[in-house]
């Protein structure tokens, strides 16, 4: 009793953390909306964008520390586990301060060759240096289990956020610059914090057997996670190819609204996934698995439409009175809103996927995320409407098509 009353409370210290952390970063989105123009929050934000594919030379490895470590010790294979961890830990933190170092080569020698000017060479090294330190953040948070751990990250958590707040005057008195540096801080505050209060303090070393078994576990699983991602974030990608910057910046509103929304499922998808693979690998029963995601999609739904509800009426008026450079951007914003919302239950059909093994399901709904965008685009596109509401209208088609393909796919292995 007391030990189930402690991991409730380890929980609720992880959720509420995480939603103090997503109060705040809506607040400080909302005033670099105010203060920083469409155009230079756009270069910005697409340059970060860009950042991010340098995830894909982990080779799905910290994919496969986030599926096998819960399955392993759901099976009682610790030692086996532990193995793996080392080897994974010492090729992700070499590929990051190996990007590191590259990175600010690289921007040096734009700088001195003229190629490009000091201020996009700064904003190029940064961007890159952020994605190599979220590299390894995302694999030592892949490491956080256990109910004691997400405490620990909620700690962490709560410190980052207040980081949110006390930054505030680099943004104010720096604008895009400041901004950059904002961001680049907070990033490593995360790491940091990640790497300090790190659940398997094992030493990392270089096994390449280890690894080999990790990346044929793994580079799937992150191939068609990062296909899915690629979808997730197809209306800023799709902006960034078609449209020009002042566009990408005025998309942003919309981006920090599904980002916010999005972070309550997020949180609560951390808690459950490894649950998910811990229950798979310690009794092997999919129905068990399934039944359960389906009780907390249904929940989730609920409580996200709740939340978006009064968000939908307030958007316009907050916008018009507030940030009327992005006024034109509302709808925009409401409709990626709604599209959060229904990707919420998405999120968690494709975590039970993944957590039951199910690898042909996966592919298939992954797949489909796409077929349903181009159908969402292609009806959107003979509408007549701009590149704003083209994207989002067809993300928010897509979401709602994945929903049902998704049950189908579900009940389909319940029945077999």
């Amino acid at each position: 009793m007391i030990a189930a009353i402690k991991r409730q409370r380890s929980s609720m210290i992880y959720v509420l953390s995480g939603l103090f952390r997503t109060f705040m970063q809506v607040i400080v989105g909302f005033l670099v909306l105010r203060w920083i123009d469409p155009a230079s929050l756009g270069q910005w934000q697409s340059l970060l964008l860009m950042s991010t594919y340098l995830s894909i030379l982990t080779l799905g490895t910290t994919s496969a520390i986030n599926r096998e470590l819960p399955f392993l010790l759901g099976k009682n294979e610790e030692g086996k586990a532990m193995q793996f961890l080392s080897s994974v830990g010492f090729y992700t933190e070499f590929l990051s301060w190996s990007f590191v170092v590259l990175s600010i080569g690289i921007g040096f020698v734009f700088w001195i060759m003229n190629w490009y000017k000091w201020d996009f060479c700064l904003q190029l090294v940064l961007a890159a240096i952020n994605g190599a330190i979220n590299i390894h953040t995302n694999f030592i948070g892949a490491t956080f289990r256990t109910s004691n751990s997400f405490q620990k990250v909620g700690k962490v958590q709560f410190i980052v956020a207040l980081g949110y707040v006390f930054l505030i005057p680099l943004i104010y008195y720096g604008n895009i610059g400041g901004y950059i540096f904002y961001q680049t801080i907070l990033s490593l505050l995360l790491y940091l914090g990640y790497w300090w209060h790190r659940p398997y303090r094992v030493k990392y070393r270089w096994n390449y057997a280890n690894l080999k078994e990790m990346v044929k576990v793994g580079f799937h699983l992150y191939v068609w996670n990062y296909l899915s991602t690629v979808s997730k974030s197809f209306p800023r990608l799709a902006l960034v190819i078609f449209a020009n910057p002042y566009t990408v910046g005025l998309y942003a509103p919309a981006q920090n609204v599904n980002t916010a929304i999005l972070n309550l499922p997020g949180l609560l998808n951390r808690i459950l996934f490894p649950k998910m693979s811990f229950k798979y690998g310690e009794s092997g029963k999919v129905h068990e698995v399934i039944k359960s995601s389906f009780r907390w999609s249904w929940m989730i739904l609920g409580t996200m439409s709740l939340i978006a509800v009064p968000l939908s009426f307030a958007i316009p008026f907050v916008f018009n009175e507030f940030f009327p450079k992005y006024a034109e951007s509302s709808t925009v914003a409401i409709v990626a809103l709604w599209a959060g919302v229904l990707y919420s239950v998405n999120s968690i059909f494709q975590l039970t996927i993944t957590s039951i093994k199910a690898h042909k399901e996966l592919h298939q709904l992954i797949v489909m995320r796409f077929v349903f965008l181009g159908l969402g685009i292609f009806i959107s596109y003979l509408m007549h409407w701009n590149w704003l509401m083209i994207v989002s209208v067809s993300a928010l088609m897509a979401e709602v098509l994945n929903i049902f393909h998704g049950i189908f796919i579900l009940r389909k292995k319940l029945k077999s």
